[in-house]
């Protein structure tokens, strides 16, 4: 009976953290909204390390089609303009000096029939 018993422990530990997993990949999936965690997958080069973009850096929403990524160190803003353009994601980041801002765009016929398909 305790054999059943642990079988259906680990059976349930390995369910929730399935689920967990599914949430955090939903979560990227461009639908046409800034989501700050599409970028959660940014390295960026940090003095030799290769570093979390969310380590590095704020990263925030200004609106639904607009992420803000603002670096704690001002030299960092070209080292991470240049990571989220080798991510390849589709983005264009634009650097201003002070902040990179990222927009969104938004989904057409062909992206609306990838997301569904995954």
């Amino acid at each position: 009976m305790s054999d059943i018993k642990t079988i259906l422990e680990s059976a349930k530990t390995q369910m929730e953290k399935t689920i967990t997993h599914l949430e955090s990949e939903l979560a990227k999936i461009r639908a046409g909204k800034a989501n700050p965690s599409m970028l959660d997958n940014v390295f960026v080069d940090y003095y030799g390390a290769k570093t979390t973009l969310g380590n590095v850096a704020s990263v925030n929403t200004q609106d639904s089609r607009t992420i803000l990524v603002q670096p704690w160190e001002k030299s960092m803003l070209t080292p991470i303009e240049k990571a989220i353009q080798a991510a390849n994601l589709g983005f264009n980041p634009q650097n201003d000096g002070v902040l990179i801002r990222i927009i969104v765009p938004p989904l057409t016929e062909d992206g609306l029939f990838r997301c569904c398909l995954i």
